[in-house]
């Protein structure tokens, strides 16, 4: 028949000896160890085992609990349990009857082994929570005495190697969204010709000033356009715009006269009908000789900026420029400001065709802005999720598409999966919809912003994510971990 004895030890903070090789026989072993956190306190409890030891009658061991951290910098001491042989337990009884004898540190317990019935003693500890002891361990620190209490051996007995798990590492879900199919994928490139033109003229000469060059760049990118299958135009934009010099009338109509003479040589070149083009003039480009100015340092540039700003009247207002530093500050603005003003912008909105799995695959990083977020996702989706390949997908999507929140909230789980939760954070602030407050919330909790975390899964949840309804459950077991 085994006896059990059960001990609450409650922590002291005691120095001890350092360790040394044993005399008695046999091994005391521990059984059913277990720790767990609640709230401020560590309790520990476990089993000790005296079967398989023999102590001799005038022996008694001193068994001191200590949990010490890894790097031996934190110690916690508790009181020591006693046991005795049988004639040591009756001297030790006496010695303290008649006051020969006290123990260092008064044991809570003391245990007479008897050989016949070894028994198991069941232990509680108890301790104050301190992130330390996250990474600690229990021993046992036994100490043999023999008869005249003189010290036979001192040994370390190691019960557990680790008395806390780490803190529970969550396993969050990133929300990805399924991006809508485009039945038409129309794009668009907008391109600002700055052709030159002779005085009062709206004529397009190739040989004057820089203008083979600006057509020639116009030329080789509708030859992409038509020489690729894979496109066909759709709409051509194309808005004029004047200088402030000369008369506003005039300015207006050879605005008008400017854009039609690129439209001509467009129409002529490539044979695009009427229809796909749409014509916009503006006469003086005011706003853009503000925005120059602003740019540039020259006299009275403070005095221009407040003359266009306040004067409404374009007549009083080139006058006043004119009268400026007997007509120096105007020559400047017609040498250095005016011919940039001098300009035609088109925009070429041009359709890509429907591409399948394979074509998408082999496209997206020659020419992923032909391909739709959806073509993008399913690209994404024959690789491994969560790989490096499939990561590599978003960012490109978000790159190509970077003002849409299906691409950023997809790119933001790329992001999480590198440990970029800045970037994730930045792309996300804006975005009002589940799947991002879901990725969000992730990126918070991963730079230990508990309380926005909690706030965002909440929401998230509520709004029917159950990404989110995972992810919430995972940080409340963490907290309930890290806090209490």
């Amino acid at each position: 028949m085994k006896y059990i004895y059960s001990i609450l030890f409650l922590a002291l903070a005691l120095p001890f000896a350092s360790r040394a090789q044993g005399s008695y026989k046999g091994e005391i072993a521990f059984k059913n160890v277990q720790a767990k956190k609640t709230r401020d306190m560590v309790t520990i409890d476990f089993t000790i085992s005296l079967e398989k030891i023999k102590i001799n009658s005038q022996s008694m061991l001193s068994l001191t609990p200590v949990v010490r951290s890894n790097d031996n910098a934190n110690t916690h001491v508790f009181d020591p349990i006693v046991i005795t042989g049988k004639k040591r337990e009756k001297a030790l009884n006496r010695a303290l009857a008649l006051g020969y004898f006290e123990f260092d540190v008064e044991p809570l317990a003391r245990v007479r082994h008897d050989s016949r019935h070894p028994g198991e003693i069941s232990v509680n500890l108890e301790l104050p929570y301190a992130p330390w002891t996250r990474h600690s361990n229990l021993i046992i620190h036994v100490v043999t005495t023999g008869c005249g209490n003189c010290e036979i051996d001192q040994r370390e007995l190691e019960v557990t190697g680790q008395i806390l798990s780490p803190f529970y590492s969550p396993e969050y879900r990133t929300a990805l969204v399924y991006p809508p199919v485009e039945p038409i994928k129309r794009r668009s490139d907008t391109y600002v010709s700055r052709l030159d033109f002779t005085v009062g003229k709206s004529d397009v000469l190739f040989d004057f000033k820089d203008n083979a060059a600006t057509l020639q760049r116009i030329d080789d990118f509708f030859e992409e356009i038509f020489s690729n299958p894979n496109l066909s135009i759709g709409t051509c934009s194309v808005t004029g715009f004047a200088s402030p010099d000369g008369n506003y009338g005039s300015n207006m109509t050879l605005s008008e006269d400017r854009v039609f003479s690129f439209v001509n040589y467009l129409k002529g070149r490539y044979n695009i009908p009427d229809e796909r083009f749409k014509t916009r003039w503006f006469g003086e480009d005011w706003e853009g000789a503000l925005k120059l100015v602003e740019q540039l340092s020259f006299k009275d540039k403070e005095e221009v900026e407040r003359v266009i700003r306040s004067e409404s009247d374009i007549n009083r207002r080139k006058a006043r420029l004119k009268a400026l530093s007997g007509g120096a500050t105007y020559r400047y603005l017609l040498n250095n400001i005016f011919p940039t003003l001098r300009r035609s912008e088109y925009t070429i909105n041009y359709i890509a065709r429907p591409f399948d799995i394979a074509e998408a695959k082999a496209m997206i990083r020659q020419k992923p802005c032909h391909l739709s977020l959806n073509e993008m996702y399913l690209v994404a989706h024959t690789y491994e999720k969560g790989s490096a390949a499939f990561n590599e997908v978003f960012r490109i999507a978000v790159e190509t598409f970077p003002d849409d929140p299906v691409a950023r909230v997809n790119a933001s789980a790329a992001n999480i999966a590198r440990g970029e939760y800045d970037v994730a954070i930045v792309n996300l602030l804006a975005l009002e919809q589940p799947e991002a407050w879901n990725n969000l919330a992730i990126a918070y909790s991963s730079i230990k912003n508990y309380d926005l975390a909690l706030e965002l899964f909440e929401r998230a949840a509520k709004a029917g994510n159950k990404e989110a309804a995972h992810n919430l459950k995972e940080l409340q077991q963490l907290l309930d971990d890290y806090l209490y």
